[in-house]
């Protein structure tokens, strides 16, 4: 019995890109159900590299350190009071937070933004033919 390990990287994308189809028919197979599996299948055709590319991309800081980097600069019962008002607000009015509130936060997560350029593998596809054996 052959290991996954002993296949070739171009041998395991083509597997990879051969079962892409089993995604749509998810919902045919029962949750809970275990299935014993041991079929053979030939896979034969071309596999297709795609050069890799590179974008603009840009990242936020997270919202739980933003939040902790504002309240650090208030005191304990300032910050006490900051929280009490957002969680009051947000039970009584649905999560509703008033217009300018939210610009302002807005203002700030832009600015915590940082431009990045993102280096992005091309991806592999193929035209590939399934045969049971």
């Amino acid at each position: 019995m052959s290991n996954v390990t002993d296949l070739t990287p171009q041998q395991l994308h083509a597997l990879a890109v051969a079962a892409k189809p089993a995604g749509k028919v998810r919902d045919k197979l029962v949750d809970g159900k275990k299935c014993r599996i041991d079929f053979t299948v030939r896979v034969h055709g071309e596999l297709i590299v795609n050069n890799g590319t590179t974008h603009a991309g840009s990242s936020a800081a997270p919202s739980i350190d933003l939040l902790a980097g504002v309240l650090a600069e208030f005191g304990p019962r300032k910050r006490k009071a900051v929280v009490d008002a957002i969680l009051k607000d947000r039970s009584e009015k649905g999560y509703k937070i008033d217009e300018a509130a939210t610009e302002q936060a807005q203002r700030l997560i832009e600015s915590t933004k940082t431009a990045t350029t993102v280096k992005k593998r091309g991806a592999v596809t193929g035209k590939l033919n399934l045969e049971l054996v």
